[in-house]
Formats: structure tokens, C-alpha cells, sequence
């Protein structure tokens, strides 16, 4: 009767630290939850504004590749990439004329029938967590299942959220919810040697002039089909 008694207890111990395993993991993924809608709720207002710049510095193994730029200022957009400080391309658009350039500024081209962003929400290379549907774009809620935890950290002097999947790192800033930093890991055909993408993200509202999004003088460029 002892030993039944016994073994009673250790079931209901066993299944009492099952339970709060459980309840645990239950509050980790809505603690996870949370932040993630956060950072979308922060992305997606960020995107509202009508006046904005968007900052991507990319690297590969610590080489800088490319820096992108995309800056709004009520209906005129203007994207520009970068490489060692100097302009490599560049696209303008007025959504409300409707007018719309592309063109390599090292070559002085501007290519006619080159695809035009279509949307002011478009945000090149964020975090892959970051994606949103295309039928809707809203936060994709099966994504924080790739989320394998988050912690509080200070980074650059910052008060911010580390975001870690499986193959991404992505740093948050707590008072804006709006991605600083992240990493991802890419293993190369040979599976042997992996490269890791860097990208460092600046957001900023209210800062851009009608000079930053010119037209810039096309009188001297060569107008080509592409």
C-alpha cells in the first residue's frame, strides 16, 4: 500500500513538472508573440509615413557589398544603391504623375522599360522574419514558430530585443520595435564553406527635403530599351 502510495506521488510530481513545462513554453511563444507583432505593427507604421528615408548597409563576411536607400517624400519615391560611397543605380518615381526613370548613373543610362517599384511600401532585404503574405500584407502568424527564443540585450548602447531563428540573428531596438542589425547564415553549393550576410538598417521619419528626392539632370544620359 506503502509503494502504490509511493508511486501515486511521483506521477503527480512527474505530471506536475509536465505542466508547468508546458505552461512555460505556452508564455514563451506568447511572450514571442508580442514582440514580433511589435515589430510589425512598428514596420507597417513606419511605412504610413509620407515622409521617410530607409537605410541597408549589406555585408558579406565582413565586406561591405552594398547600400541601399530608399527615401519618401509624399508621392515622389526615389531608391538608390551604393557601393564604395559612389552611386551605381538609381530608380525615381512619381506616383502621382506617374512618371518614372531608371538609370545606372556610372554609365549615364536610364532604361526604358526597366521594372519600376510599383508600391511605396516596398523595404528591400529586411529580415526574413520580416516577410510579409503577398495576398494581404499582414504578419504571416506562422512565423513566430521560427522563432527559437528572445532575449533582452543592450547593444550599441541601446535597450533592444534579440530575435534568434534558426538560420537569423535580428536585433530590435526596444523603443521603436524597428530592426538594427541582422545576420544570416547561407551555406554555399559545396556545403562545406557558408557565408554570412550582415545587414545594418537605419529608419527615419520627417528628415527628407524635396533636393533629396530631385529628378536629377538627365540631359546628358542615353535613353535605352532594356
Amino acid at each position: 500500500m506503502e509503494n502504490k502510495f509511493i508511486i501515486i506521488k511521483r506521477l503527480i510530481i512527474a505530471l506536475v513538472i509536465v505542466l508547468v513545462i508546458l505552461l512555460l513554453l505556452v508564455l514563451s511563444r506568447v511572450y514571442y508573440l508580442v514582440v514580433i507583432n511589435h515589430v510589425f505593427e512598428a514596420i507597417q507604421k513606419f511605412k504610413d509615413e509620407e515622409n521617410r528615408e530607409y537605410c541597408v548597409e549589406m555585408k558579406v563576411n565582413e565586406n561591405t557589398i552594398l547600400k541601399e536607400q530608399i527615401l519618401l517624400k509624399q508621392e515622389i519615391m526615389k531608391y538608390i544603391n551604393r557601393k564604395n560611397s559612389l552611386d551605381i543605380n538609381c530608380v525615381w518615381k512619381n506616383f502621382k504623375s506617374k512618371e518614372k526613370y531608371s538609370f545606372g548613373v556610372k554609365q549615364k543610362t536610364v532604361y526604358i522599360n526597366d521594372l519600376i517599384m510599383e508600391s511605396k511600401d516596398i523595404l528591400f532585404n529586411l529580415p526574413s522574419l520580416m516577410g510579409y503574405t503577398a495576398e494581404n500584407g499582414k504578419f504571416d502568424i506562422s512565423k513566430i514558430f521560427e522563432v527559437l527564443y528572445i532575449l533582452p540585450i543592450k547593444y550599441q548602447d541601446k535597450l533592444c530585443y534579440k530575435i534568434i531563428t534558426k538560420n537569423e540573428v535580428i536585433i530590435v531596438e526596444k523603443d521603436t520595435y524597428l530592426p538594427i542589425y541582422s545576420s544570416i547564415k547561407r551555406m554555399k553549393s559545396n556545403e562545406e564553406s557558408k557565408s554570412v550576410i550582415e545587414r545594418r538598417y537605419e529608419f527615419k521619419v520627417g528628415e527628407v527635403t524635396d533636393e533629396d528626392v530631385a529628378l536629377p539632370d538627365l540631359s546628358e544620359y542615353t535613353f535605352v530599351e532594356n
